[in-house]
């Protein structure tokens, strides 16, 4: 989008940035679009899921998180649909 605002275009990312929230020993954040929400304005999304540690496992208390990474499966998709 970006590239595209640059040369006189008018896109605009519907994506949001939600701040971390701790509550219950759980920690939650969101940057940019869900898949349901890509898909909703026409891109073609695919993610990956992996659960690493939270921190460094030689320090006490480390735990699997889950960390889910979304990206538009055809590059020439980036920007929303006309």
């Amino acid at each position: 989008m970006t590239g595209e605002n640059a040369i006189g275009g008018h896109a605009r990312f519907a994506g949001s940035l939600a701040p971390g929230r701790q509550g219950l020993r759980l920690v939650a954040a969101r940057t940019g679009l869900r898949e349901h929400e890509a898909k909703a304005v026409g891109h073609t999304p695919v993610t990956t899921q992996s659960a690493p540690d939270d921190h460094k496992a030689y320090y006490p208390g480390a735990k699997a998180i889950t960390i889910r990474s979304p990206a538009t499966a055809r590059p020439d998709n980036c920007s929303a649909p006309s």
